[in-house]
């Protein structure tokens, strides 16, 4: 057993200002696509919306990048700035000026020849010194007719005449990061996140959405399970004024239900109403305005419509079984995965091993507190410690065990919570387990063969994080729900969780230096290549986390503001020593002469 070493690229390695440009562009052409979508829907809702809107502005359908878009308040970004800027010079001769980023087609500035990297100095003969420049362009009786750009692009001063569309005034922007979400800000302006646009592909979809966040502005209400419902009911409104199609409302918010095993309860998602409420109304909506509109009426909202007990339960229970079958389908995944990587990668792992249960066990309180009865029907959990799958993988897939049995003692100890299981077994690694279950209100006794494995049990949490993390017992891994949409394929799942397991192998799960992360990458891609998986994946992987977390480029590293200031290594030199690794592993593994 061999354990790579790495040596870290000093500043200035040409092979590291290469990776470095290319993760810049990466992200930025995210950024661009990702403001251009946003834009492209919600200028069109905000035009079609201005008469419901209390403050109105024109919208011109451009987006404009300023330098203190490149700073963040949590990191040192010396790394990632240099990136970006490199990119950005590229694509629009960005020179540290606000310069417009995207110009959206058939809207007012492309009408007017407005065009990526021309920098706005004036506004009708105001000079723009500080401001945003797109804060200068407010509406007052003077600038009805439109708007007078005085604007540089390369050498040539222009004279640019915007012809004036008003819009609500509440603009829209678009949010880096892999999380399923949209939100407004008060007075302010509506932002939605990439992992939103990347789950609804289609236009009408996001509209449906982007509607949502601005009717919160408009009827200037949140954080209630009412304004919460007014805003799906007002917003559908906002979206189908813009032409978008709105008939896949119900099953939009079917999609977040089925996501969010938490929304298919009443009180679980927070101030929202639990989907099957929001995919009834939803419905109740888009008849209403289908309705107004097949009679020739104007589209102007209502009295929301209240959809009844009886029909809401029904729904309320089938969207629960939906939620249930995809997080145990997330179980059963993440089971298999991490069953065979523990199994695979046992030759590394030294004393760290224990018998495997090639079984899935949880109980309620590890993943809520509360709400039992609702627990128990939303995510198949009681209080006590249940079998919740079992390991494809597994010989004979542990016919012994059975899905729902309760753990009752586990060779001779108590079992309390999911915890008590797999200390039983770490703390008696060269015995059978003797595993003692209440089935069908009898107690049996089962005596499971031996079958070592790497001590690291991985549990499924819910959570909105795409990486992994160390339990309290410093042993065995979280692994949150969102890790598993966020991956592509069973390779990258393995790799995210080997990478957890080399920080315990190595003791640095707590560890500070950066330099740490390089050792359990490394690392983490043995025991990930040792258990049969597909390494090449990797490189792949790390580029989805460039666009999740810009900010985390760079070659030295970035440092999280917490109490114990974790540093973490830069993606440009992780990404590089993980192709290297890949190359050294792949060598060795071809057998001389070949």
């Amino acid at each position: 057993m061999t354990w790579l070493a790495f040596p870290v690229p000093a500043e200035g390695n040409e092979e590291l200002t290469t990776e470095g440009a290319r993760m810049g562009r990466l992200a930025l052409e995210n950024m661009i696509q990702g403001n251009e979508r946003v834009l492209r829907i919600a200028d069109r809702i905000r035009l079609a919306s201005a008469d419901l809107c209390k403050k109105q502005s024109p919208v011109l359908g451009v987006s404009v990048f300023d330098p203190e878009m490149l700073k963040r308040s949590f990191s040192v970004l010396e790394p990632f700035q240099k990136a970006m800027k490199s990119a950005l010079q590229e694509r629009i001769g960005w020179d540290g000026r606000k310069r417009v980023l995207t110009v959206q087609p058939d809207m007012p500035a492309a009408r007017a020849g407005l065009q990526p990297g021309d920098v706005v100095l004036k506004v009708n003969g105001k000079t723009l010194r500080r401001k945003e420049v797109l804060d200068a362009l407010k509406l007052n009786k003077s600038r009805r007719k439109g708007l007078n750009l005085t604007v540089n692009r390369g050498d040539e001063m222009l004279d640019i005449a915007v012809d004036l569309e008003v819009g609500c005034g509440y603009p829209a922007f678009w949010v880096e990061g892999s999380t399923v979400n949209a939100y407004a800000r008060l007075s302010s302006d509506t932002n939605m996140f990439q992992g939103m646009l990347d789950l609804f592909p289609d236009d009408d979809d996001i509209a449906i959405i982007q509607g949502h966040e601005l009717a919160h502005i408009i009827i200037d209400r949140w954080s209630t399970k009412d304004s919460e419902a007014e805003a799906d009911y007002v917003g559908l409104y906002l979206a189908a004024r813009a032409g978008f199609d709105i008939s896949s409302a119900a099953a939009v918010w079917s999609e977040m239900g089925e996501r969010n095993p938490y929304s298919s309860i009443d009180w679980g998602f927070y101030s929202h109403p639990s989907s099957p409420q929001r995919r009834l109304a939803v419905q109740a909506t888009v008849d209403e305005i289908a309705a107004k509109r097949a009679a020739g009426n104007p589209l102007t909202p209502g009295e929301q419509p209240r959809p009844g007990e009886q029909e809401t339960e029904f729904k309320k229970a089938e969207t629960r079984v939906r939620a249930f079958a995809r997080l145990q389908a997330k179980r059963q995944r993440l089971l298999d995965v991490s069953y065979r990587l523990r199994k695979g990668a046992i030759e590394f792992c030294g004393d760290k091993t224990a018998p495997a249960l090639g079984a899935s066990i949880g109980r309620r309180r590890d993943v809520l507190r509360g709400h039992k009865e609702e627990a128990e029907e939303a995510f198949g959990l009681v209080d006590e410690v249940r079998v919740m799958a079992l390991t494809t993988n597994s010989p004979g897939m542990r016919p012994s065990l059975k899905t729902g049995d309760l753990v009752l003692r586990v060779n001779g100890r108590m079992i309390d919570k999911s915890g008590d299981v797999f200390e039983a077994l770490r703390a008696r690694p060269d015995r059978n387990p003797r595993v003692t279950v209440a089935r069908d209100g009898v107690e049996i006794e089962i005596e499971i063969d031996r079958d070592p494995a790497c001590h690291h049990n991985a549990l499924l949490i819910m959570g909105s994080s795409v990486n992994t993390a160390t339990h309290s017992n410093r042993e065995d891994l979280l692994v949150p729900s969102s890790l598993l949409d966020f991956v592509e394929t069973d390779d990258e799942l393995a790799i995210s969780i080997a990478h957890q397991i080399a920080h315990d192998l190595l003791g640095t799960s707590l560890a500070i230096e950066a330099t740490r992360e390089y050792e359990a990458d490394r690392l983490g891609l043995q025991l990930a290549y040792a258990a049969g998986f597909d390494i090449s994946d990797a490189p792949a992987l790390m580029d989805r986390h460039v666009l999740n977390a810009p900010w985390k480029l760079g070659s030295k590293g970035w440092r999280k503001y917490s109490s114990k200031r974790r540093a973490h290594a830069g993606y440009i030199t992780r990404s590089l020593e993980i192709r290297r690794t890949i190359a050294e592993i792949l060598e060795d593994a071809v057998p001389a002469g070949n």
